[in-house]
């Protein structure tokens, strides 16, 4: 079986190649960039200052945090979809720390590295650079954090500019072999700002491990966060002394709002994640704040101190939905020196056209580009099948919600594209089970991409309970909790194949998609009735 490979050679030659008569050759893996050998030190790259003197009244002084969570790699800036990049993400926390130098703190809650193509191939590096560079305090863990290996994770943990590295937050995620926290892991950091200090407590909010393939986690343990939170936000404000406690979790601030917290808990303000909506809520006299993803929300909360007694006295925030509208932004001149770094052998892969297609491809509406997703899938499978035994594959599935990202635009189709559709790296997968627990799949599976094989289910009755059938599905999907399969890892046949680098295949070979041949009017694409 092919294995899957995490870094290649850099193009030298067409990205895709189709066979001859039509056929998809799903025999390669998509190009990245090997970057551990690109030499980020000669840029002699310098942090944004973070001293300086903090904002205050009379009788108070005021701490300005803002929050980002699951930007997903959103490098790249855009008026049309409204997201700010990489560098003007960091000339706009220059122009927030200009109105507050000594008193401003910014966090990030989970899910910062994968979800482009210039993140992905660079397995967050060209992201955690930049986050380093705008003075990030704090990483707390989401879910994707995890998406490329505990190795990588850690290896990006160790990233570093003027030898500083970016804290990753976790006190809820263990390591099973010492019982202790993962290695690379705090679970709280203290920041000192003057005669003040400040606590900034993480977790990985519950239930969004299950959105992790188990696989890749096997070795942790994630406890309950409410506890460990409590018992951390006592130590810091007990024995570290901090004026201020910050809970940063990658979980839907209606969840956490919803725990009971009260004011005696020595948390002020709570940021969330996961769900990518801006929204906030105050809940016994707690501030929570989420935002949205891709950088469209930015989250500010404006913690005052009694100047006397360093005590707080009032919490204050809200979440700018429009940050890349703010006037007079630039890109940011060291962040700019990253990125330009990583781009030119980034940008010749992304603006390779594959193909074309003659009607925006969407996700959900008439899931026409989750269908072109499944028909490529099934594909892929049987050819594998072929090439390895007697395995035919009669039913396909993947996530429309989730698993396919962004719609694909009418007209060319770049490679950048595709990744943007299909940014993680899933691998089409192969299961058998019997006809009783496939009619139970599609069952539920109204909000998936489905693709059938009528000739030989045409309805569900032509499913022999007793008869075992094959499927495919992503390894994600078939060992995650949140769906219906719920297998064990050693119940999938893994095939080798990266759901993206076949529907690029898929591309490259046909030239011109129709979105026509991807409704769900095609009888392929729906549910076999009963």
């Amino acid at each position: 079986m092919k294995k899957i490979k995490y870094a290649v050679a850099l193009l030298v030659a067409p990205l895709l190649i189709s066979c001859s008569g039509g056929e998809i050759n799903f025999d390669f893996t998509a190009p990245t960039i090997d970057v551990d050998n690109i030499d980020v030190s000669s840029l002699n790259l310098k942090r944004d200052t973070l001293v300086g003197e903090i904002a205050s009244s009379e009788s108070e002084v005021f701490f300005d945090f803002y929050e980002v969570s699951d930007f997903h790699g959103a490098v790249n800036y855009s008026t049309e979809e409204e997201t700010i990049g990489l560098t003007r993400l960091g000339d706009y926390f220059s122009k927030k720390r200009a109105l507050n130098p000594g008193g401003t703190v910014v966090i990030s809650s989970g899910d910062m590295y994968q979800g482009s193509a210039e993140s992905n191939m660079t397995h967050g590096y060209l992201v955690n650079y930049a986050m380093n560079i705008m003075g990030f305090e704090a990483m707390t863990m989401g879910n994707h954090e995890f998406d490329w290996s505990l190795e990588w994770l850690k290896k990006t943990s160790n990233l570093s500019v003027e030898d500083h590295k970016i804290p990753y937050l976790g006190a809820n995620i263990y390591d099973k072999s010492t019982g202790k926290i993962l290695d690379f892991l705090k679970p709280s950091i203290t920041i000192n700002r003057g005669d003040y200090k400040i606590g900034v407590v993480g977790t990985l909010g519950d239930g969004s491990n299950k959105s992790i393939m188990p696989k890749l986690v096997e070795g942790l343990e994630f406890k309950g966060e409410l506890a460990i939170v409590k018992e951390e936000a006592k130590r810091l404000k007990e024995e570290e002394n901090c004026n201020i406690v910050v809970w940063s979790s990658h979980r839907d601030i209606n969840d956490l709002s919803a725990l009971g917290l009260s004011k005696d808990s020595g948390i002020d303000v709570v940021f969330g994640g996961h769900t990518h909506e801006s929204k906030s809520a105050t809940v016994n006299d707690i501030l929570y704040l989420e935002t949205k993803n891709y950088g469209e929300g930015i989250a500010h909360a404006r913690i005052a101190l009694d100047k006397a007694t360093k005590e707080v006295k009032t919490v204050t925030g809200e979440v700018d939905t429009s940050p890349y509208t703010l006037e007079g932004l630039v890109e940011h001149s060291e962040v700019k020196k990253v990125f330009d770094l990583y781009n030119k052998d980034i940008q010749p892969i992304k603006e390779q056209v594959i193909g074309s297609v003659d009607a925006e491809l969407d996700v959900s509406e008439t899931f026409s580009l989750t269908n072109l997703c499944v028909d490529t899938m099934a594909k892929a499978a049987n050819k594998w099948g072929k090439d390895n035994g007697d395995i035919k594959v009669v039913a396909a599935f993947h996530n429309a919600n989730g698993g396919v990202r962004a719609n694909m635009p009418a007209g060319e189709i770049k490679f950048a594209s595709v990744y943007k559709s299909f940014p993680f790296d899933n691998e089409v997968c192969v299961a058998k089970v019997s006809g009783k627990k496939l009619k139970t799949y599609f069952g539920k599976a109204n909000s998936y991409g489905v693709w059938v094989d009528t000739s030989v289910i045409p309805n569900l009755s032509a499913l022999d309970d007793k008869t075992d059938y094959y499927f495919t599905t992503t390894d994600f999907m078939g060992t995650s909790k949140n769906f219906v399969f719920k297998l064990d890892d050693e119940d999938l046949i893994r095939t080798g194949y990266i759901v993206r680098d076949v529907i690029a295949a898929r591309i490259s070979s046909q030239k011109n998609i129709k979105k026509a041949d991807f409704t769900r009017n095609n009888a392929c694409f729906q549910v076999p009735s009963k």
